[in-house]
């Protein structure tokens, strides 16, 4: 079995490569794409040029994807189940919409479409990510003035888990107050409950001696003097303030709802080995998936607490830094807080085939790191999986590859021209609608000649 090092290295130089193509060629390719669709290029010449763009890939993408999604959400469900034989009909239309509902309802499949398609047009390929989460939903709760029993019916409840106690009784001598955590309360209701058995069970144990006596007494004197006595000792109840107390108590509600997750995975938080010659990622050796999230949110996935609090703290991608500041925004404040359990950590999905138990077959397993490209230094999570979760799509599809061409890569050259021409054109018009002029000194009213108008006057001497 490979051991926490040995998995690091492949998994580490696996991203690595992966990185390669994004880094080098993806994007620049992706940072000019938007630049182009946001008409932020050919830069403008400056010195009083004209600085008209041509907008001819966004005009591009706009008049093509409303096509493409009328096309995919007009006539019903995207997906359709096709039956197999007269008798499968039924169960294929059941199909059919039942995942229509997932997907248009449950994971907004519209938007869903809308990135993935545009996506493509722009950056080459949209990626759509699927997935069962299977991860517990916890609800908060708090109940007041429970007796004993109503909190034990709490603790009975398997989805239920007691986090504080607290009992109040009131007692000749005063208040009595107890406070405890969850497992505090469990055992000592625990004990209360044994001592209660315990005395039902002497209870027992002495009804049944009063009714042997009781019959002897009918015929015997002594057994008449026997039950005297033991009338006189009769087991009392044990005094038990837990049981008495009404309590005020507080815990989570912890429910399992799995569900079938769809969501767009932003082509920089894509990775895919640089060796992988299909747009089909069914038999892909390597993909992953970089995302951030908060120390809150790997906490709740159930991640060592030790680990995650000692975690580095994200850095802003590139990519992502890029998309937004074309735009004239800026994402660093969403990296600035004190509250460490907002802090962002990278983190990498791993979907890969590896040889983990060194048989000489890899296994496709899913292995979730801490860390980025090579500089991968903990692993959170190694477990086999069935399938890739990722579906990809490109514009124009290449043969042989992955990743397509994007409407921008073959609009660019044309976006570059007319709006060379449109500036050329427009600088003339600027030139010829306000010519420079030589003025001798002293022989023209200089205050005339600023001024232009049709049908002005210049005065000269």
């Amino acid at each position: 079995m490979l051991d926490k090092k040995e998995i690091l290295e492949i998994v580490g130089a696996e991203i690595e490569d992966a990185s390669t193509i994004l880094n080098t060629h993806l994007e620049g390719n992706r940072e000019d794409a938007l630049d182009y669709y946001l008409g932020n290029s050919p830069a403008a010449p400056g010195n009083g040029r004209s600085g008209v763009v041509s907008t001819d890939v966004a005009d591009a993408i706009e008049w093509i994807l409303p096509q493409i999604l009328e096309s995919l959400t007009s006539h019903g469900s995207p997906v359709a189940f096709d039956p197999i034989s007269p008798q499968d009909e039924m169960q294929a239309d059941l199909e059919t919409d039942f995942t229509h509902h997932v997907f248009m309802s449950e994971n907004e499949g519209f938007l869903a479409l809308h990135s993935a398609v545009k996506d493509s047009l722009l950056m080459k390929n949209g990626i759509f990510k699927i997935w069962y989460d299977d991860t517990p939903d916890e609800d908060e709760e708090a109940y007041d003035g429970l007796t004993f029993d109503q909190v034990m019916g709490l603790t009975q409840d398997p989805e239920f888990e007691l986090l504080t106690y607290q009992g109040i009784l009131e007692t000749p001598e005063g208040t009595m107050v107890e406070e405890l955590d969850g497992d505090s309360f469990l055992q000592q209701a625990m004990e209360a409950q044994q001592a209660m058995q315990q005395f039902q069970m002497q209870m027992q144990q002495f009804q049944q001696q009063m009714q042997q006596l009781q019959q002897a007494a009918q015929q015997d004197p002594q057994a008449a003097q026997q039950l005297q006595m033991m009338q006189q000792q009769q087991p009392q109840p044990p005094q038990i303030p837990l049981m008495q107390m009404v309590a005020a108590v507080t815990g989570v509600r912890i429910t399992s709802k799995g569900c079938i997750k769809v969501d767009v995975v932003p082509p920089e938080e894509f990775l895919i080995s640089s060796a992988h010659n299909s747009s089909d990622l069914k038999d892909v050796r390597f993909v992953g998936h970089k995302v951030m999230k908060t120390r809150s949110d790997l906490l709740e996935e159930g991640y060592d607490p030790d680990v995650i609090m000692n975690a580095r703290k994200a850095t802003v991608d590139d990519d992502m830094e890029d998309r937004f500041q074309a735009q004239g925004e800026t994402i660093l404040s969403k990296f600035i807080g004190k509250d460490e359990s907002q802090v962002l950590v990278e983190v990498v999905e791993c979907y890969m085939k590896i040889d983990m138990n060194q048989d000489g077959i890899a296994e496709l397993m899913k292995i979730t790191v801490l860390g980025d490209g090579s500089d991968v230094y903990e692993v959170l999570d190694a477990e086999p999986i069935e399938e890739i979760p990722f579906v990809g799509f490109s514009t124009i599809n290449m043969p042989h590859k992955f990743w397509g061409l994007s409407i921008y890569d073959r609009l660019k050259e044309l976006q570059d021209s007319k709006t060379s021409l449109w500036r050329n054109i427009l600088d003339n018009v600027y030139l010829q609608n306000n010519r420079e002029k030589e003025v001798v000194e002293g022989q023209v009213n200089i205050d005339d000649l600023l001024i232009s108008r049709p049908g002005g006057i210049k005065r000269v001497k």
